[in-house]
């Protein structure tokens, strides 16, 4: 009620946020079956007394990241950020209200078993008593990912961000084949027919001139009109005198073809007006309130699937000044396109910063110290980097729309360091934490991918790359957090236990 839509982006929010509210469930379900053996009450209550402190901090990380988009102006990541930091908060607090009297009357009725693999420990145990092995092989990884990153490029051809279907691809290289003039015109809109008389003038005078034309040419009601019909008539019928029956029969073979066709485009004898203008012509020239003649198409020369060609253009055409003194505006998808990914940049830089700072002073105040603060954030930040190393050798870029992962994936990616080192400072057993907390990590990673492994599946590009690196910043991370940084965070966590 807030927004009142889903846009393009925010439309898949659903999926992700059922994979992204489930994670707090896993952890209070998870500790409830190690603490059910004091008794339904008292393993509720211990499971939520243990488990509180560290979900309040993953749900104001994760929704905080999501409220920092609000900062874009790009409609789509503001009300992506808005939709899904709430939505994280309420998930938060029905879990906490409900998911406790579910398990109690789901434990009377006999529905709650302990299934949990002993593996988890084996594999803990193990984590725990490879520090040098682990802390050597993930410093190669970093460094490795690591150096990929210079060769991290945002993507400039906007023709990738678009739906691959095989059938729009086809229809695409027949259109490319059969019009010689681009499909993605620029639109100018005037208040009279007069008035695109003068944009016309302009637009010619622009082609002219242009020492770097990026338009191909003009198109209005204006041009199926032409200004002195009555003066140019006089000259065609001067023209048609000259070419008489007699003249014309003493031409043979292709001359005389082609002056019976000349013959015959010069036998109109009246000024052409509106009414002569096909309905479904008339249709493109006329803007929704029905004004007739105040719709204008410039078409380009160049590229418009290219970020700087399409920047070029929009320098072309954004301010027309017509020689009445008037100055006309048009634009078209590129141009918008081209403007918001200049925007989405430089707006996408200073929001990182902003959600790595918010994270950072949450978990200052979570745990109460600076040290332990920059411990449970190592891993977040070299996963990241490590992330976009990957992502990089794999052949993948930035772009418009996948820079909204970045500050999403530092929301999430926090939650499992303050979940894992919360139990390692209670429990005082790498081990133990790694079978416990690390398996529920584990799994709300999974459920958390399930949710952006629905874009990843999308024909169109643009959410497709928002999946792709949704997925693998989500595993990339959990290695970091899981598997690499546990034994090294636990060495200088050990004092403070102590």
């Amino acid at each position: 009620f807030i927004i009142g839509r889903l846009n393009f982006i925010s439309a898949f929010l659903f999926a992700i946020l059922l994979g992204l509210g489930v994670d707090f469930g896993i952890h209070i379900f998870s500790r409830y079956l190690e603490e059910r053996h004091r008794g339904i009450q008292e393993g509720l209550v211990e499971a939520l007394y243990r488990t509180l402190p560290s979900c309040l901090a993953a749900a104001f990380t994760t929704a905080a990241a999501m409220y920092v988009l609000v900062l874009f102006r790009f409609k789509g990541f503001s009300e992506f950020g808005i939709i899904a930091g709430t939505g994280v908060l309420i998930s938060y607090f029905w879990y906490i209200f409900f998911l406790p009297p579910l398990i109690a009357v789901l434990e009377k009725l006999g529905f709650v078993k302990d299934k949990r693999a002993s593996i988890s420990y084996t594999i803990g145990k193990w984590i725990a008593g490879k520090e040098r092995l682990i802390t050597v092989a993930g410093a190669l990884l970093l460094l490795t990912s690591v150096s990929f990153l210079p060769r991290l490029h945002l993507e400039t051809d906007f023709s990738s961000l678009r739906a691959n279907l095989p059938s729009t691809t086809l229809i695409k290289k027949k259109i490319g084949r059969v019009f010689s003039l681009s499909a993605s015109p620029a639109i100018v809109l005037t208040s009279s027919l007069k008035e695109m008389r003068d944009v016309e003038k302009a637009i010619h005078l622009k082609m002219k001139n242009d020492r770097t034309p990026t338009i191909d040419g003009f198109l209005s009601l204006a041009t199926l009109l032409p200004e002195n019909q009555e003066e140019k008539l006089r000259i065609i019928r001067k023209m048609d005198s000259l070419f008489s029956t007699e003249i014309i029969n003493e031409l043979s073979g292709k001359n005389r073809d082609d002056a019976l066709r000349l013959k015959k485009l010069l036998s109109v004898r009246k000024p052409v007006t509106i009414n002569d203008i096909p309905q479904t012509i008339l249709q493109r020239f006329t803007d929704r309130d029905g004004n007739v003649g105040t719709v204008g198409y410039i078409y380009p020369s160049v590229p418009l699937v290219r970020h700087d060609k399409a920047l070029q253009f929009k320098e072309d055409v954004l301010d027309i000044h017509a020689p009445s003194g008037k100055t006309y505006h048009a634009a078209n998808d590129n141009i918008v396109l081209a403007d918001l990914y200049r925007l989405v940049i430089l707006e996408g830089r200073y929001t990182s910063i902003i959600v790595l700072l918010a994270i950072f002073f949450i978990t200052v105040i979570t745990f109460k110290s600076l040290k332990t603060a920059v411990l449970v954030n190592l891993p977040l930040w070299a996963g990241l980097a490590g992330a976009l190393g990957i992502h990089t050798a794999l052949g993948g870029k930035l772009n418009l729309f996948n820079l909204i992962v970045i500050p999403v994936l530092l929301g999430i990616g926090i939650d499992n360091s303050i979940h894992l080192t919360k139990r390692i400072l209670n429990t005082g057993d790498l081990a133990k934490a790694l079978s416990t907390t690390g398996a529920a990590s584990f799994y709300t990673t999974v459920t958390t991918a399930v949710g952006f492994g629905s874009l990843a599946t999308a024909y169109h590009q643009a959410l497709k790359s928002i999946g792709v690196l949704a997925l693998e910043g989500l595993f990339v991370m959990l290695l970091f957090t899981l598997i690499i940084f546990p034994p090294f965070t636990y060495r200088l966590l050990k004092n403070k236990m102590d």
